[in-house]
Parts: structure tokens; C-alpha cells; sequence
């Protein structure tokens, strides 16, 4: 799109009304742009003193017997703009203003604040209040006089409308008969007052804290629909009915297929939806689960382990009524997990080795049974307890000996590599290889928790009201869904593939497709910018400030506004998101 810019100059326009004639003097920007002339107003100077008016019109046409010098132009103020209007004008262009409420409130302005600035930079409520001023957020989101108190009171008015917002979130991005991913995460808690709060299976590798458990239903493409926070100790099974029955029935959504992890839908969720006519599920089977199954079979699985890759489909009536075994092998991920183990072993026989030399010495601590048997406990026990199996120890008085079990070696060897996956939905709706890709989606459900986690920082959680604790977990949720959004339009500007194809390696990562590779290598996209994260992206719209400039010895309201001149990174990013900067 060809585009030429021409200098701003001041416009004058003369209407009557009745008897009486009026002036709108309108500070102009003309360019050409697909060779039409277009003009967009900068700002109206109609309020300003007519002298002052002048003196902006000869400073800006450069007249030289004016007395006013551009140097008499003070800027008053100048702040970041390009990020806050790109994603505010985002999530208005989402309708996510009108998800949260038809009507204009002072509550429904806070809650688009905070959930921009949690994408721009997350921070705590009280800080928030602080930081809007910073930016142009303040005066886009009409916050003028905001006290501390108020996003407390604005996270209270979000946690009464969460369902209803969940709702139309659904209803727009799961269809009948679509994928319904289905996770969970957790995040620790500052304090012990929340009542949610608890000691639980810690997912952020966060010992010694307490905790809080969140489950997030994304579609097929990972755009998040809906989250739910649960009590820190809470199982992975016990989330799964609230969800089905909120999908079923609060949503008003049939025929769905829930894909959910083994820890996720386990044997006893499994039975429990089998007779469900609405719902149908996806999992994968347990490693134990899987041996027991192959040595279940009438002939052996032996053709696994002479193939590269292999997805074969069984039934097991008897163990397995109405439901499809998927069982697949990759033979890389075998090699490398093989080589991984003997890894282990050896660096296990060292130790080992050193323990027989320290037994031999009369004066160690090791030279009983009970020492030998404490220090063997010591070099298994937490990281490779499961390894004890692969070693036969023999310990005496004094004595101790080792060797590795070779037979117990290659008899897990002959499982490296192979999972299994089982499933409720019929042949005819689901072929072998989309089951194996659409179990792989629950990646997009992981990514979307490391973003709400790093980049959106919904931990540590140091709310105290369970009802407050929901809605900064939602709140996160909603940003996150806008950025999920910017990140889909702005991926040519992205260091993401776009491209790439799951369907065609059903068990290997798909390699980068050729655009992908390209922008790697170059970190320039095909029109020559250059390639960025969303995070980069981001600081570099926020160079774009909105500015107010004053003319010295004029009345201290005589001001006007102008916008930094977009950069064509700037411009391809508005562009791509279909925004217009004002």
C-alpha cells in the first residue's frame, strides 16, 4: 500500500447557526495513500485563544516574520501509548466490554484496565492504581480520581458475572461435536488465610507452601474458554464431573469429546461417562496399565520393536467394553530413553562401587549391616528409588557386592518408546491418526498455563477472600484470551510457526515448516522487519507516546496533543491487528 505523508497544517471551517457564525479551527495530517488524498484530525484547537491559534498556524507553516519560535513549544507531558491502544482496542474489538456488561459502568472500565496492564506488566492491585497513570491507560479506560480501593471492589463485581461470561465464551468457540481440552496447574499462596489454601501435589516445584489449584477448558485451537479454582489439595479426578456437567449444562453443549490427561480421566471417571450420550472422552492409559495390556494380548507386540513408528488400534472386550486401544511406538523416543537409563546406571554403579571400597575399611561407618544398608538406602533413595530394580545387591557383615539385572534391563527396554491411548469415539468419527493428534492438543492447554504463569504472573496468589482469589484467577484467564488473539493476528510478526502441520506425524513434533525456518535464520519476516516475541513486540508499540505540547506565554490550558509517528513495525502490527491509533 503506497503511502506519502505531507506536513500537518491548520484547517479552518465556517457554520451558521441561526444569526451566528462559528470557526473549527482543526489541526490536520494529509497524505496519500493508493493515490487518494486522506485527511485525519490530530486535534481540535476550536477552544483555544484566538491569538494562540495563530501562533500554532504560523509555527507550524514556519513563517518567518512570526515572533514564534518552535523552541517556545514545551512538552508537558508524554506517555507510552501504542501497547496500551493495541490491546485495549483488542479486547473492545473481542467484545469482551460487553461480555462483562451491556451496560457502561465504573466497574466494568477498572476490570479492562487491570486486564490490560496484566498484559503490559503484571503487578499487584494496589500498584496497578499506580502504574495506569504512567501510561495513556488511565485516560483510555477514563479511570481520572481511581482510589485504592476500587479494582478490590471492581474483582468482586468480575467474580458475580464469571459464569455469564463463561457462557457467551463458550457458546462462541465450542461447536457441537468439537475438542474440549481439559487441565490442570496450580500456584502457591501467600499467607494462610485464604481458605483455599492447602498442601497439595505441587506442579510449580514450590515445596513448603501452600497452594491453590485452578482447572482451564480450552477448544481444539487452545483459545481459553473458561477456568475454575479448586482447594489447594484436590485431586486431578475429583475436577473432572464439575467440568462435564458446566459444559453439558451450563454451556447447553452436545456431543463433545473431553481430552484430558491419564491423570485427568482415570478408570473411575472413565466408567462414569460411558453411558453418557453427550460426552466422550480421550486419555491415554497408565505405564502399568499399558505392560499389563500388551502382556494380555494373545500375540505378542514384537512387530513394535522393528519399526521407526507405529500406531496400531485394538479392542479388549473384556478389560476394555466400547472403547478403542491405540497403541504407538516411537522408535527415537525409545533410543533416547534407553540411552537415558543406562546413563543412570553407570553413574549408580559408581556410587555403588565407591560404597563396596568404604565397606572394606574396618573404621567406616559402613562396615555393618546396618551402615551398608543405610548407605545403599541413600544412593537410591528420592531421585532413583525406581532404578533399585535394575541392580542385584547382596549385603553382609562387612561385606557388599553388586551387579546390574540385565534381565530386568531389557525387559523394561522392551516398553521404552510405546504409550497407549484410549477413547470412546466411534472409528467413523475419529480415525486412528486424529486420535493420536487430538490427544497431542493438550500442549496448547500447557502453554497457555505457562503464559498465565510467566509472562502474566498470576503467582504468588496473595488474595485472602476465596471470592477474590476466583476472580484475579479469572481476570488472568481473560487476559490471557485477548493475548491468545493478538498472538493469532500478529503471528507473521512472531517467532511462531503458523504453518506447520500436526496430522502428518501423528507421534513426531512436526518440523518447522519453510517460513518458520526462514525466520529463525534471518529473525527478519519476508517483508524485511524484524521478527519478535510477543513480549518484545509489545516495548517496541509502547515507543509510540501521545504527547502534550503548551506554548509558552499562552494560558497554561492552551494545550494540544499529538502522536509519535508510527515506525513500520508499529504500522504492520496495527495494521495486522485491525486497529486504528488515536
Amino acid at each position: 500500500m503506497a503511502k506519502r505523508n505531507l506536513p500537518v497544517h491548520l484547517v479552518v471551517t465556517t457554520f451558521r447557526r441561526g444569526e451566528k457564525t462559528y470557526h473549527n479551527y482543526l489541526l490536520r495530517h494529509t497524505y496519500r495513500e493508493d493515490g487518494k488524498v486522506k485527511n485525519k484530525t490530530v486535534a481540535n484547537l476550536s477552544h483555544l485563544p484566538l491569538p494562540v491559534i495563530e501562533a500554532i498556524k504560523a509555527a507550524l507553516s514556519g513563517s518567518q516574520g512570526s515572533s514564534v519560535n518552535i523552541d517556545n513549544l514545551e512538552v508537558v507531558q508524554s506517555l507510552p501509548h501504542g501497547h496500551v491502544a493495541a490491546i485495549h482496542a483488542t479486547a473492545r474489538r473481542l467484545g469482551m466490554d460487553t461480555l462483562l456488561s451491556s451496560a457502561p459502568s465504573r466497574e466494568r472500565d477498572i476490570i479492562l484496565a487491570m486486564l490490560v496492564q496484566r498484559i503490559i506488566e503484571p503487578t499487584s492491585k494496589l500498584a496497578s492504581t499506580r502504574l495506569f497513570s504512567t501510561t495513556t491507560l488511565s485516560a483510555v479506560c477514563d479511570l481520572g480520581g481511581l482510589q485504592p480501593g476500587e479494582p478490590y471492589a471492581a474483582l468482586d463485581w468480575l467474580y458475580e458475572r464469571q459464569k455469564r461470561v463463561e457462557t457467551k465464551l463458550a457458546k462462541q468457540h465450542i461447536p457441537d461435536g468439537s475438542l474440549v481440552l481439559y487441565d490442570l496447574s496450580s500456584s502457591w499462596v501467600e499467607g494462610a488465610h485464604c481458605p483455599l489454601a492447602a498442601y497439595g501435589h505441587y506442579r510449580d516445584r514450590k515445596k513448603g507452601v501452600m497452594q491453590i489449584e485452578y482447572g482451564l477448558i480450552t477448544n481444539k485451537e487452545g483459545c481459553p474458554v473458561a477456568v475454575e479454582v479448586f482447594a489447594g489439595d484436590t485431586s486431578d479426578r475429583t475436577t473432572v464431573p464439575s467440568q462435564i456437567a458446566k459444559v453439558t449444562k451450563e454451556y447447553g453443549i452436545s456431543d463433545v469429546v473431553m481430552v484430558g490427561d491419564r491423570g485427568m480421566l482415570t478408570g473411575t471417571e472413565v466408567d462414569k461417562l460411558k453411558d453418557s450420550k453427550n460426552i466422550s472422552w480421550l486419555t491415554a492409559m497408565r505405564h502399568d496399565s499399558v505392560r499389563a495390556f500388551c502382556d494380555d494380548q494373545e500375540q505378542p507386540f514384537l512387530p513394535l520393536h522393528t519399526q521407526e513408528e507405529v500406531v496400531a488400534e485394538y479392542t479388549d472386550e473384556k478389560n476394555y467394553p466400547k472403547e478403542r486401544i491405540i497403541i504407538c511406538r516411537n522408535a527415537a523416543l525409545a533410543k533416547k530413553l534407553g540411552n537415558s537409563r543406562l546413563e543412570v546406571c553407570a553413574r549408580l554403579e559408581e556410587k555403588l562401587a565407591a560404597l563396596k571400597k568404604r565397606c572394606a575399611n574396618p573404621r567406616s561407618r559402613c562396615h555393618t549391616e546396618t551402615g551398608i544398608t543405610v548407605a545403599a538406602d541413600r544412593i537410591f533413595h528420592p531421585r532413583y528409588a525406581g532404578f533399585r530394580r535394575f541392580f542385584t545387591i547382596a549385603i553382609g557383615e562387612g561385606e557388599f557386592s553388586f551387579s546390574r539385572d540385565e534381565k530386568a534391563l531389557s525387559s523394561q527396554a522392551m516398553y521404552d518408546g510405546i504409550f497407549a491411548l484410549r477413547t470412546s469415539v466411534p472409528a467413523e468419527k475419529m480415525d486412528t491418526h486424529t486420535v493420536v493428534t487430538s490427544y497431542k492438543l493438550l500442549t496448547r492447554v500447557e502453554r497457555r498455563f505457562r503464559h498465565i504463569k510467566t509472562d502474566l504472573e498470576i503467582r504468588p496468589i496473595h488474595h485472602w477472600k476465596e471470592e477474590r482469589v476466583r476472580a484475579h484467577v479469572f481476570l488472568c484467564m481473560m487476559a490471557e484470551y485477548v493475548r491468545w488473539h493478538m498472538e493469532q493476528d500478529l503471528a507473521p510478526m512472531l517467532f511462531v510457526d503458523d504453518t506447520k502441520d500436526l496430522s502428518d506425524t501423528p507421534l513426531h513434533a512436526p518440523a518447522p515448516s519453510q517460513g518458520a525456518r526462514e525466520k529463525t535464520s534471518t529473525r527478519h519476516s519476508p517483508d524485511g522487519l524484524p521478527v519478535h516475541s510477543f513480549s518484545t513486540l509489545m516495548s517496541e508499540l509502547s515507543t509510540m507516546a501521545k504527547t502534550t505540547l503548551h506554548l509558552q506565554g499562552t494560558p497554561s490550558d492552551a494545550t494540544f496533543v499529538r502522536l509519535t509517528t508510527p515506525t513500520p513495525t508499529q504500522t504492520k502490527a496495527f495494521r495486522l491487528l485491525n486497529v486504528t491509533v488515536v
